[in-house]
């Protein structure tokens, strides 16, 4: 049965200083990342994750795994 390797996207907001976001860090990045995570994770049924990342951007077959002749 064929595989299928999806890449979904999920918005998120970060607040910073510059008017580009070039002041941005890992650090600053990563809190406002865990920040949408926890928001999403306070849906009861799970339905603000599937509209938080809709459908997928792109997405293709994943070939098989490699048997080996041993």
């Amino acid at each position: 049965m064929p595989r299928y390797n999806h890449l979904v996207t999920i918005a998120f907001s970060i607040v910073s200083d510059h008017v580009c976001g070039e002041d941005f860090t890992p650090a600053m990045l990563k809190e406002a990342l865990f920040a949408r995570i926890r928001h999403l994770d306070t849906s009861t049924d799970g339905v603000e994750w599937l509209e938080a990342v809709g459908a997928p951007c792109d997405t293709y077959e994943e070939e098989p795994p490699m048997v080996s002749d041993r």
